[in-house]
């Protein structure tokens, strides 16, 4: 495949939307959790898995939204 084949770059592109759609749905999920069990605390021992976490929920929005963006325009 390369890059001067506008449909089929589309389809990838559609395709790892999808996919960063459904890791982000799963990632939010268990935020949701760790906010119910206190992880956002500053002072909770699991802080930092939490932060990490909020980083992927950002980085596969970010994603999901740059390869929809890509998608659309080919």
């Amino acid at each position: 495949m390369n890059s001067a084949d506008p449909q089929r770059m589309a389809a990838v592109y559609r395709s790892l939307a999808e996919q960063a759609a459904a890791t982000l749905t799963a990632f939010e999920e268990e935020l949701d959790w760790m906010r119910a069990e206190g992880y956002d605390d500053t002072t909770h021992p699991k802080f930092g898995n939490y932060a990490v976490l909020r980083f992927g929920v950002e980085s596969q929005r970010v994603m999901r939204e740059w390869t929809s963006w890509l998608a659309s325009r080919l």
